[in-house]
């Protein structure tokens, strides 16, 4: 596992600070200003994300629709009643 930062100075002149924690080449969780954004993926050693989990107490479920073309993969669609857990 290893850690990775970065800092980004919003137009505002806030400073953002973006986390990033990996286990070899999946991303297992970004914290962006102390919020956590946890991926949880297919398949044990699958490289396809399933899903991503957005905070702790009130957190937000948000699904991946992957296609195998690269333009959908980042996309994201919230289901209507999803609730932490569901997974």
């Amino acid at each position: 596992m290893w850690l990775q930062s970065r800092d980004l100075r919003q137009p505002t002149g806030q400073r953002q600070t973006t986390t990033f924690l990996w286990e070899g080449f999946w991303l297992l969780q970004e914290t962006r200003n102390g919020t956590p954004l946890t991926y949880v993926y297919a398949d044990h050693g699958s490289y396809e994300p399933l899903a991503r989990i957005d905070g702790i107490a009130h957190a937000q479920v948000l699904y991946f629709h992957n296609d195998e073309t690269p333009r959908h993969h980042a996309q994201l669609e919230r289901l209507p009643g999803a609730e932490p857990g569901f997974l």
